[in-house]
């Protein structure tokens, strides 16, 4: 019935799929859209999170792309992918400090983060990051092919 966890994860993902399909077509606002739609079904699904907060970015939605980002470390304190894609979103936002601290915390998760390493020395090293190094990020593979399902 109404509320029913099972019905609601299975509606929040046929929304991640309308998303997907907007976003592969370059319709970004209508993405977020459906994503904002699955994330108010399912707040607790990191990825839904994750997903959106890539939306927002390549809409250049950064404030809002941190937002569900810190959303998405919060439910889930073991998050280190989104912990090292909010440090990400900080550098993009020129709070490098901030982020620094983001990419320690993935360590303290994950020691041994290739990605997490590499940021935070860049963190805390005053040189230059190319955008594009920022953007491999995003498309490096995490945990986006799965479904959403508990």
């Amino acid at each position: 019935g109404p509320g029913d966890a099972y019905a609601l994860g299975k509606i929040a993902n046929l929304h991640a799929g309308v998303a997907q399909a907007y976003a592969d077509d370059g319709y970004l606002d209508e993405a977020a859209r459906e994503l904002e739609k699955a994330v108010a079904l399912r707040p607790e699904f990191v990825d839904l999170r994750v997903r959106l907060a890539s939306i927002y970015r390549d809409a250049g939605r950064l404030a809002d792309a941190e937002r569900e980002l810190v959303a998405a470390c919060a439910p889930n304190p073991a998050e280190a992918r989104a912990r090292i894609l909010l440090g990400v979103t900080l550098i993009a936002l020129g709070r490098r400090a901030e982020a620094a601290g983001r990419f320690r915390e993935a360590l303290v998760l994950a020691p041994e983060d290739k990605s997490a390493k590499m940021y935070l020395r860049f963190a805390e090293r005053p040189v230059p990051l190319s955008p594009e190094m920022l953007d491999d990020e995003w498309s490096a593979p995490g945990d986006d092919d799965k479904t959403f399902m508990p």
